[in-house]
């Protein structure tokens, strides 16, 4: 299985303009490529709820 953090280095090179990126609600960054591999490995260390993340 793929490391979580490479895969969110692979979606940060795959999402190449912020407003398409489905992460959006939970980005904590100004600028999403400062954060947007980061936002993908927690999204993915998460637990998806009905009513969101926990």
């Amino acid at each position: 299985m793929i490391a979580k953090w490479k895969i969110g280095n692979i979606m940060d090179l795959l999402i190449e303009d912020c407003d398409e990126c489905p992460l959006d609600r939970i980005c904590d960054g100004d600028i999403c490529s400062d954060s947007c591999s980061s936002t993908w490995e927690r999204f993915l260390n998460s637990k998806v709820k009905e009513d969101g993340l926990e």
